[in-house]
């Protein structure tokens, strides 16, 4: 099984752990994830690395907006 499915079969978590962060846009947050993690080509992601790339893409959006 690869990395990614195994991470899109635990969605509904990151989707509470984006939602920590930003309620609104947790969907918007997991999509961008996902992507990255798929251009990253890793053999192997964490759930605190997912974590770190989260709160990272949510840190630099709202420093967009400023």
């Amino acid at each position: 099984m690869s990395i990614l499915l195994e991470i899109c079969n635990r969605h509904s978590r990151w989707i509470r752990m984006a939602q920590k962060f930003d309620y609104d846009n947790a969907e918007d947050l997991v999509q961008e994830m996902y992507l990255k993690i798929y251009n990253l080509n890793r053999a192997e992601v964490n759930e605190f690395y997912i974590y770190r790339m989260i709160k990272t893409m949510f840190l630099d959006e709202k420093k967009k907006k400023k």
